[in-house]
């Protein structure tokens, strides 16, 4: 039977799934091996954790599971790809296929009233970075904050020590009210100081008809186009994202205007029926892969 793997992170090229470590991105285990994140104790902060993960992925590689066994991988951007062929599978078997939204959320109205992260408060979401960029702009462009994690009490900390009137923790919400704050923003904010695969925000800031302004840093990048359906920042430096910020929120019909395209953009890419079609031509191919049609190798 074929065998068919999607692909959401980095897993098969780094036990610890994000080629991130110390607070930047990484790439030790795909330039000098899997047991570089041994040595860091990458999985979990433990030494014999992450043995245990490199000696399975090492196995594998060695037994040709990854190269042989599966007839199609899926992932959601060429970015992805990209570290994938690096880590030695084969380009040939590797299908992009984006994740998509269902059901349609609707083009918003108006120009928005706020800026909006939706996010894991977590180091490598660019949450700290974010926060200093704020703490640089003028108090009345208001910023909201949706989503909980381990940084939530620190930089509530930070917002009332710094007096950041405009800045709002919201919590966790349930989707359907995520995509009403969504709808009600000017732009989304994606910081992601790691590969970010994807970002199912962004489609869902799409969908809506909400421009993103994304670090230039994996997956994100790929989603917006700088300067037609969101703006660019460098990862990690909060100078760059507060004068992206301020430039975007003085310009709302330059915005709105990346607003439309980015729906058209969701139109053509990251809509359910277009992302069927797809997945089933992935299904068709992988069904024709000289493997399938073989008889079964012992």
């Amino acid at each position: 039977m074929p065998v068919i793997q999607t692909v959401q992170n980095y897993r098969l090229a780094c036990p610890a799934a994000v080629l991130y470590r110390s607070g930047r991105t990484c790439r030790e285990c795909l330039d000098h091996g899997l047991w570089r994140g041994v040595l860091h104790k990458c999985y979990h902060q433990s030494q014999p954790a992450t043995a245990a993960v490199a000696l399975m992925l090492a196995f594998h590689r060695w037994r040709q599971t990854w190269t042989e066994m599966v007839d199609r991988y899926v992932v959601p951007t060429e970015f992805v790809r990209g570290k994938l062929v690096e880590a030695g599978l084969p380009a040939e078997k590797i299908s992009v296929k984006t994740n998509f939204i269902y059901p349609d959320p609707g083009m918003h109205a108006g120009i928005g009233e706020y800026a909006l992260l939706v996010s894991r408060l977590v180091p490598e979401k660019g949450v700290r970075t974010l926060v200093e960029a704020f703490k640089r702009l003028p108090n009345t462009i208001p910023l909201r904050i949706v989503g909980d994690g381990p940084l939530r009490s620190e930089l509530e900390e930070k917002k009332d020590r710094e007096n950041l009137v405009n800045v709002r923790f919201e919590g966790w919400l349930s989707r359907q009210r995520v995509l009403e704050m969504i709808a009600g923003a000017r732009f989304l904010i994606s910081p992601s100081e790691w590969f970010e695969p994807f970002g199912i925000n962004i489609i869902e800031a799409f969908a809506c008809g909400v421009p993103v302004i994304t670090s230039r840093l994996g997956g994100p990048s790929e989603i917006v186009e700088d300067g037609r359906t969101g703006i660019h920042f460098t990862a990690a430096d909060a100078a760059d994202l507060t004068a992206k910020v301020q430039w975007a929120w003085g310009h709302p019909r330059e915005m709105e205007v990346m607003g439309k395209a980015a729906r058209a953009e969701y139109e053509a890419k990251y809509a359910a029926t277009r992302n069927y079609h797809l997945l089933m031509n992935i299904y068709d191919k992988a069904m024709s892969s000289e493997r399938a049609v073989s008889p079964a190798r012992l």
